[in-house]
């Protein structure tokens, strides 16, 4: 059986373009295959052209893929100005008037939100990963199935989903439940268990099938996140072991 290593995410956490440039300036050479701009830690979120102006200035540094994501707070983002239809708004000027590679947006936003974004996305030719997040614990593991298939239903490109294990066994059955998904779904997934428990399913998530691991380039966005380095350097030597 062979096994594809996953991309590595690093986001960028920056409030203003200024230290949006200076996390570039960090990230950059150390080479990861993904970067999210969490939209959620920007001081002028609710400014459309102050954000388009930040992404298309990382898109013109980079050739790396550019992933673009409004965490909310009740799923562990940053507390904002927007409420959930001016995000919605937001997320469709990005499709629009943007080269952005990947939306995140979360499955729990209001159904027809989340019906409306899918739609405009797929006219824009714009990929979106629908999102779970979970800062409490993990649900059992039929939820968690049910949340990935209902994802690839309503018409992710991607189905992602970070919990919270309350024990090592929690970090277990989340693996167990990225493999069983893995080979019933048609569309590629991603999992994590957050915080210090959870840190081996970044490095070994991708052998039960996650596709995509966060990692920290110059500031954390979630708990139990790795510095790029290390995770890069563990990856390589399972995957030269199997």
């Amino acid at each position: 059986m062979s096994y594809k290593k996953p991309d590595i995410c690093i986001p960028l956490t920056g409030k203003n373009l200024k230290e949006i440039k200076e996390q570039l300036d960090i990230i950059l050479p150390k080479k990861p295959n993904l970067i999210e701009l969490r939209a959620d830690f920007l001081d002028e979120i609710n400014n459309t052209s102050s954000v388009l102006n930040i992404i298309n200035t990382i898109l013109n540094k980079t050739s790396i893929p550019l992933l673009f994501t409004i965490r909310s707070s009740k799923e562990g983002g940053e507390l904002i100005e927007l409420d959930e239809l001016e995000v919605l708004q937001l997320l469709k000027e990005v499709c629009q008037k943007t080269k952005v590679s990947m939306i995140d947006y979360e499955l729990e936003s209001k159904q027809e939100y989340v019906k409306e974004l899918l739609l405009h996305a797929k006219e824009t030719n714009k990929k979106v990963i629908l999102s779970y997040h979970n800062f409490n614990e993990t649900p059992r593991n039929e939820v968690l199935i049910d949340k990935l298939i209902l994802m690839e239903k309503l018409g992710a490109a991607h189905a992602k989903i970070a919990v919270m294990p309350n024990n090592q066994a929690d970090v277990f059955r989340l693996l167990d439940v990225t493999l069983h998904a893995s080979r019933k779904l048609n569309i590629p997934l991603t999992t994590m268990s957050m915080g210090d428990k959870g840190k081996l399913s970044r490095v070994i998530g991708w052998i039960y099938g996650s596709k995509i691991t966060f990692a920290v380039g110059a500031r954390s966005s979630a708990p139990g996140q790795i510095e790029i380095e290390r995770l890069q350097k563990s990856i390589n030597e399972i995957s030269n072991s199997i």
